[in-house]
């Protein structure tokens, strides 16, 4: 019977599984094509506008002018970047819309009359001005900063701070009207903007959520306010039509909503995440040095998987893209001896257990604890010796990748379920950590076990 101290002239590994090496990735690319509705506001009103009656300047009608912006759809597209998990850069072009609307009230009218006619111009053009359409076209373009939490989970809340440029087509206080008269149709401006400022800086802010909606998209909410100052009359003009003028700023609030496109993701790896406030990496080497005496090695393939731990040896596996065999294989390939292999994704895995494993494994080519599981034992805390190199071959040859395919070919011992129950229960003590709901249950199961 082969003692114990085979383990310290072997190779002990700490498997890192391919097909699922992180917790579940989070979007840090994403394309936004986005609509909703924006509100609108009162601009301004004068109750009073002196308008002079054409051809007789010592005389004028009275106007009540108002404008207001009305509510409108918008619609547009942003871009999303996080260079870290909850902090992201954005960029937005976007059609506000905001369509402005005309309103006139006729407080006084002279008579108008030429040749015994009377014409009612400055009745017309008020007329005019009420029956006018909106005019809208409001285009907004601002980038800023995102800010998320809970960005692997089925709900994703966020906040957004924005600064940009808001353009508007058209001055938000001149304003002209037709009428009609014996020579025709006529086009009188009745309030002149000699100073048009169309772009106005803004300020935005925003919160909301996104969801998935399945492999590459999420569903995004969000309610937004657009800030921005905008030119407005504060009294009547004079007879050239020009008055005072003042800026003031104003909210307009949006309801949108979003389907974003995932260009790329970005996950963590799973064995670096923390359970009970220390990562899964560093309670499995713990594990697995108490039993074997040394340190173990890590058979990763991620890009700077060797900083992970700096006092381990780490090597990518031998025959990539074979699965969790092609660890067990890569392990086995790289020593002379029997090695212990166990997936770094095992919160609980029990010293004692392992210990087991390696005394139980004499006489035995591949030695695994049984297990509650749909393979009814556990290959990725397992004992397997040089003799199963050859049979993992043979098998990653015919593209056959399940971790138990080659059991036939080999001496397979088992752990009975029994003696596995004296270091807790195997749901536990087998347990990894693959989603974002694994972390959360593995940290109940911590709390609860105090």
């Amino acid at each position: 019977m082969r003692s114990f101290a085979f383990v310290a002239v072997a190779l002990t590994c700490l498997l890192v599984t391919p097909a699922a090496a992180q917790t579940g990735s989070e979007p840090n690319l994403v394309l936004t094509i986005l609509g909703g509705a924006v509100t609108g506001h009162d601009l301004w009103t004068i109750d009073k506008q002196p308008l002079t009656v054409l051809g007789d300047p010592s005389r004028h009608d009275t106007l009540a002018l108002s404008r207001q912006i009305g509510s409108s759809l918008m619609f547009g597209v942003a871009a999303t970047y996080f260079p870290s998990p909850h902090v992201g850069l954005h960029a937005e072009v976007s059609y506000l819309g905001l369509p402005v609307d005309s309103s006139c009230r006729g407080v006084y009218f002279n008579p108008d009359t030429s040749g015994g006619i009377d014409l009612h111009r400055n009745q017309q053009m008020c007329d005019d001005i009420q029956a006018q359409a909106g005019f809208g076209g409001a285009v907004s373009i601002f980038a800023g900063v995102t800010g998320r939490a809970a960005s692997r989970r089925t709900f994703s809340p966020y906040a957004r701070a924005s600064l940009g440029l808001v353009n508007q087509p058209r001055s938000m206080i001149e304003m002209d009207a037709a009428f009609v008269d014996p020579t025709g149709v006529q086009v009188r401006r009745v309030l002149s903007d000699p100073n048009p400022r169309n772009t106005s800086v803004m300020f935005g802010a925003a919160a909301g959520f996104t969801s998935p909606l399945g492999p590459g998209y999420q569903f995004r909410f969000e309610l937004r306010d657009v800030i921005a100052p905008i030119d407005r009359l504060v009294g009547p003009a004079n007879s050239l039509g020009i008055g005072p003028t003042a800026r003031r700023t104003y909210h307009h609030v949006g309801l949108t909503l979003g389907l974003d496109v995932i260009l790329e993701r970005k996950g963590r790896p799973k064995g670096l995440v923390d359970v009970g406030g220390r990562r899964i990496l560093d309670r499995v080497v713990e594990a697995v040095a108490a039993v074997t005496g040394a340190p173990p090695l890590l058979v990763a393939n991620a890009e700077g998987a060797a900083s992970w731990r700096s006092d381990l040896t780490t090597i990518p596996d031998a025959r990539p893209n074979c699965g969790s065999l092609g660890g067990i294989y890569t392990a086995v390939a790289a020593g002379d001896g029997p090695v212990l292999c166990v997936a770094w994704d095992m919160p609980f895995v029990h010293e004692g257990l392992l210990r087991a494993l390696t005394t139980g494994s004499a006489g035995w080519d591949a030695f695994l604890p049984e297990s509650d599981g749909r393979r009814g034992v556990e290959p990725l805390c397992a004992v397997y010796g040089p003799a199963c190199r050859r049979a993992i071959e043979r098998r990653l040859d015919a593209g056959d990748f399940k971790a138990i395919a080659f059991h036939g070919d080999v001496r397979v011992g088992i752990l009975p379920l029994q003696d596995v129950r004296r270091f807790g229960d195997p749901d536990e003590l087998f347990f990894n950590v693959n989603t974002p709901e694994d972390l959360d249950r593995a940290e109940a199961v911590w709390r609860q076990r105090g």
